[in-house]
């Protein structure tokens, strides 16, 4: 190849390459709110437009310091309880006063839980609506770690490749399924086309 091609093709690649890791990167750490209505017929008249909001696999993750950017957004979505579905520690660099520091703080915002009927596993989701579950509310896929477009999520724990269950809301009967992204990572220290998220739901009659 003429070298003074070979240069030009190079440097693209390298503007490439560095585009991409940057692109990664700011997927990693840009915050999003996903809101989602549940509508039921079951739900008490006092309840219709109360707002659960959901942290999940926050795997020892700060977003700003002292996850002053986290908490800023939770604050924001107006919660009547904040509900934690797992994973607020990491055991490959544990540090509890992380996740004790941020759920100190999260209580100031709104109640917070580990109650309400949550549950780590999304897989599960066939035992759930032969116990007549109304709501669950669960994390653990980290949306599929590797999200692509149509597709969606490509590997998660306890699920394997193309997870059925990785992100967002699901139905069968009259049970929903609601499964966080997450805001952390585990095993795999990154993911792509993924962003971190707060899971805000509303109750509808």
């Amino acid at each position: 190849m003429n070298r003074k091609r070979k240069g030009p093709i190079t440097g693209f690649a390298a503007a490439a390459l560095l585009a991409v890791i940057l692109w990664i990167a700011w997927g990693n750490s840009a915050l999003m709110v996903h809101e989602i209505a549940i509508t039921d017929s079951k739900i008490p008249e006092p309840f219709s437009g109360f707002r659960i909001v959901q942290v999940s696999d926050l795997h020892n993750a700060e977003f700003g310091a002292d996850n002053q950017r986290l908490l800023t957004m939770l604050e924001s979505t107006n919660p009547d309880i904040i509900v934690l579905t797992g994973d607020l520690v990491d055991s490959s660099h544990t540090d509890i006063e992380v996740s004790l520091a941020f759920a100190r703080q999260a209580v100031r915002i709104a109640p917070t839980y580990y109650t309400v009927l949550l549950s780590h596993r999304p897989e599960l989701f066939d035992t759930y609506v032969e116990g007549g579950v109304d709501l669950v509310l669960t994390g653990h896929a980290h949306g599929g770690q590797f999200r692509l477009p149509v597709i969606g999520g490509v590997v998660a724990p306890g699920q394997g490749l193309f997870p059925k269950y990785d992100a967002g809301l699901y139905t069968e009967g009259s049970a929903n399924m609601v499964v966080s992204r997450g805001l952390g990572n585990s095993v795999i220290p990154f993911r792509v086309n993924n962003r971190p998220e707060i899971v805000v739901l509303e109750l509808k009659q």
